[in-house]
């Protein structure tokens, strides 16, 4: 029994200073491409970790079986299974979902829920909670009579509009614990909409929701890191990367000389995927937050549009 614990400890320990995590898949990218003529999408995968020098290395791309178009991507936070807005071999568009086991795919995507009366567009998104508190998955939708964007919760079969109102609630991200929900909007405060967006915060043990950061810009695009920070974007005729706690000050992480959308931490929160728009064409880099450099994650002809991490 002894000699058993010791071995249980060593693992333990050297599972820390390698930098690994008990029951994490390996380090992945999945990206959205669209052709520059015909704008059909095409989504990608390839693997990724850490050289000698700790820098990063990816994997050979592999195309994965989604339809054109498809928008937004979202790993469930153990990395078993790759949710995206997409549409079915006859048009129907709605969430579905691709299981991975190891680095290797399944060979077909599964068609999760039918979204016909709510088409995705731009600012889309979906986030998903650890399986350790129910792992459901969190998606905003555009209704199409009145134009304002809800936030959704998908439960297994059930789905539910979280939120109400005559003003529009995008971009739902939720907390590494499942305790707390930010996303953007352009509510008042009483439920009517207002010209610039601010990001608000639910606490979902207890029910409450609150603004969070207001400004005379738009704060948009949140999204969790590790740690409960957050990083969002924010700005007027443009947007620039920010990153804050929840109780702290935000703090500016530059202009990358474009349209910045979309940051995306990676699980061990290295390194920042964010999607900036210049030269009217949108491409999907790495940011290392450590030594403040980035590099463009693919540099084919095709536009990356959006991209997460495993």
């Amino acid at each position: 029994m002894k000699r058993t614990l010791i071995l249980m400890a060593a693992l333990t320990a050297l599972l820390f200073l390698s930098g690994c995590k008990v029951g994490r898949p390996p380090l992945g990218i999945a990206w959205i491409t669209a052709a520059a003529e015909s704008g059909d999408t095409a989504v990608w995968y390839c693997s990724a970790g850490y050289d000698d020098d700790e820098e990063l290395v990816l994997g050979e791309p592999i195309e994965l079986p989604f339809g054109s178009p498809t928008d937004f991507l979202a790993f469930t936070p153990e990395g078993n299974r790759l949710w995206a807005w997409s549409v079915h071999d006859d048009g129907t568009p709605g969430l579905f979902s691709l299981d991975f086991e190891g680095d290797l795919p399944a060979a077909e995507t599964v068609f999760r829920l039918d979204l016909s009366g709510y088409p995705a567009a731009e600012a889309s998104s979906i986030d998903i909670e650890p399986e350790a508190v129910g792992g459901r998955v969190w998606f905003d939708a555009r209704d199409p009579e009145s134009g304002h964007w809800q936030i959704f919760l998908l439960d297994g079969d059930s789905l539910t509009q979280f939120t109400h109102g005559n003003a529009s609630y995008e971009v739902p991200t939720i907390s590494p614990d499942g305790k707390l929900l930010v996303f953007s909007t352009n509510d008042d405060g009483t439920g009517e909409a207002k010209e610039d967006y601010d990001l608000w915060l639910c606490d979902l043990e207890i029910g409450s929701m609150a603004p969070l950061i207001t400004t005379e810009a738009n704060e948009g695009s949140p999204r969790f890191a590790p740690d409960d920070s957050f990083f969002y974007v924010s700005g007027e005729d443009g947007f620039d990367l920010f990153w804050t706690k929840l109780k702290g000050e935000p703090v500016s992480l530059g202009d990358f000389g474009g349209l910045e959308l979309f940051p995306r931490p990676s699980p061990d929160g290295r390194l920042l995927l964010f999607t900036a728009k210049s030269d009217d064409r949108w491409m999907s880099h790495i940011y290392n937050l450590k030594e403040d450099i980035f590099t463009p994650l693919a540099e084919d002809d095709a536009e990356v549009i959006f991209a997460t991490w495993r």
